[in-house]
C-alpha cells in the first residue's frame, strides 16, 4: 500500500493503487466451463454477471451450474486470485458477464 501524506495536521492515510490490466471484456458464451486467463501482473478479478447467475471456481476445478461460487446478477465482485486456474458457467441459459482484470499494490 501507498502512504498519503496530507501535511502536518493529517495523518498518514494508506492507499491501494489500483491498476487496470488488459481490456474490459464482455462474454456470453458460457453454457460450458470458460476460463478467463489472468495476466501475468493481475492480482484481482472484477466481475459482474448481467442477466442470470453464474458459477465461479477459482481452485483449478471445472464450475457446473450447481457447484462453484453463486455469483448474482447485477452484482460486481472483486476477486483475489493467485493462480491462473479460473473458470465460469452459466447457471441457467443466456448469462453473460462483463470482466476485467486488475492489479492492486
Amino acid at each position: 500500500m501507498a502512504s498519503v501524506d496530507k501535511g502536518p495536521a493529517s495523518p498518514v492515510v494508506d492507499i491501494d493503487v489500483l491498476e487496470y490490466i488488459g481490456g474490459h471484456t464482455v462474454n456470453s458464451s458460457l453454457s460450458s466451463a470458460v476460463p478467463l486467463a489472468r495476466p501475468t501482473l493481475a492480482t484481482h478479478l472484477w466481475i459482474q454477471p448481467l442477466t442470470q447467475n453464474v458459477r465461479l471456481r477459482t481452485d483449478g476445478g471445472i464450475p457446473t451450474a450447481a457447484i462453484g461460487f453463486q455469483l448474482a446478477a447485477g452484482t460486481i465482485y472483486e476477486v483475489p486470485v493467485l493462480t491462473g486456474a479460473v473458470q465460469v458457467i452459466e447457471e441457467t441459459a443466456s448469462a453473460s458477464i462483463q470482466y476485467q482484470w486488475i492489479r492492486r499494490r
